[in-house]
């Protein structure tokens, strides 16, 4: 996709994220998850502690099982020497549709 400062928006070879080639990519930060990562934190692209820990979850709940629909993990995210603690859960998200019955009613 072209833009009319001769841009492009497309996917980055260094984050595997899509931007703006004149972007720079989000910083790393380091996430730790013992129970899932092990001693070593996993490094997620973001650009708050806060877009980091939601990440992990994304990333811990893309297995196929959904496991934080039933619980919420604590991570703990660090950059630059700050560390935050979160909980992460998730929420289903509910879709509805409905479908015309036809009865009787309805005849004319």
């Amino acid at each position: 996709m072209k833009t009319n400062n001769m841009t492009e928006y497309k996917l980055c070879k260094i984050c595997d994220g899509f931007h703006y080639t004149t972007s720079k990519c989000s910083p790393e930060y380091n996430v730790y998850f013992e129970d899932y990562f092990g001693d070593e934190p996993k490094i997620f692209r973001a650009d708050s502690h806060e877009e980091a820990a939601e990440k992990c979850g994304i990333y811990y709940n893309s297995n196929g099982d959904y496991p934080l629909m039933n619980e919420t993990i604590e991570v703990k995210v660090e950059k630059d020497g700050v560390i935050k603690l979160f909980n992460v859960s998730a929420e289903p998200d509910i879709h509805y549709s409905t479908e015309e019955l036809l009865n009787e009613l309805n005849k004319q």
